[in-house]
């Protein structure tokens, strides 16, 4: 199953596609892909070397972790056991975000502002139990978007996507992700499941994506595959990705929406 491989490979890319493989069907609306594959942007990356950013707050970054990057691995190992132990022992309707918020004032391990690139202690394959989890290491920041995206050099480009499996995005082989826009979805009405309401709009994480094209940086990728007997999801890191394409499909409720190639 594509949402449970890991891949061997040791630095990833995404791309949006230049074209799609989808059949059309009447007069069924558009909507944008993009085609991701793993990138090589990077030299393999140890625990004690933080991967070169261009950005002021990623050279922030560097210089932050470059300091702590002996004990990257202990520090993520660290906060995500006291993460999981404040959410156990808490039986508050939103114990992630309490869970989240202790951590935050507790240490302060992390840059608050997205950055570029790998995240020191977190290798390929590691895996996360809850949502919330990506986002207090700096993985991927929004609890619930699946694209984050920062200003770089005076336009937005894609710093991580989640592959929750949700939607349409599929593999075409191990190294290269199809990733179906961002916003458009019905997420309210459970008669109808993951259906395309509306078309999607080239905006937000949709023109970052795009947008990451020309500018060939990293992008993180993080899948996620959900348990069959179990209302949960479990992400892995799947490394890092360089966007090469994106085009506009049709959705079966005649939608526009976006798909990227990477």
């Amino acid at each position: 199953m594509r949402n449970t491989m890991i891949p061997n490979l040791e630095n990833r890319k995404i791309m949006p596609a230049a074209g799609s493989t989808r059949e059309e069907n009447g007069d069924r609306d558009k909507r944008i892909q993009t085609e991701i594959i793993p990138s090589d942007y990077y030299s393999k990356t140890s625990v004690a070397q933080c991967p070169s950013i261009t950005t002021t707050r990623g050279n922030q970054a560097k210089e932050y972790y470059n300091k702590n990057a002996v004990t990257a691995l202990e520090k993520v190992k660290e906060i995500l056991q006291e993460f999981r132990a404040y959410w156990d022992n808490n039986l508050a309707k939103r114990a992630d975000y309490l869970a989240a918020k202790m951590i935050r004032r507790k240490f302060s391990y992390y840059p608050k502002s997205p950055f570029l690139g790998q995240v020191p202690g977190v290798e390929i394959g590691d895996e996360f139990h809850y949502r919330m989890e990506l986002n207090i290491i700096g993985l991927h920041r929004p609890p619930q978007g699946g694209i984050e995206f920062m200003w770089n050099e005076g336009k937005i480009v894609a710093t991580s996507v989640v592959d929750s499996g949700g939607y349409d995005n599929y593999r075409t082989n191990q190294n290269t992700l199809i990733y179906c826009g961002q916003g458009g979805y019905n997420m309210n009405n459970a008669s109808v499941g993951h259906e395309l309401a509306e078309d999607q709009e080239l905006k937000g994480g949709n023109l970052a994506l795009k947008n990451s094209i020309s500018a060939k940086n990293p992008v993180r990728v993080i899948r996620g595959s959900k348990k069959l007997r179990a209302n949960s999801t479990t992400y892995f890191y799947d490394g890092l990705y360089t966007v090469v394409s994106m085009w506009e499909d049709k959705s079966l409720q005649g939608k526009r929406f976006s798909s990227s190639s990477w």
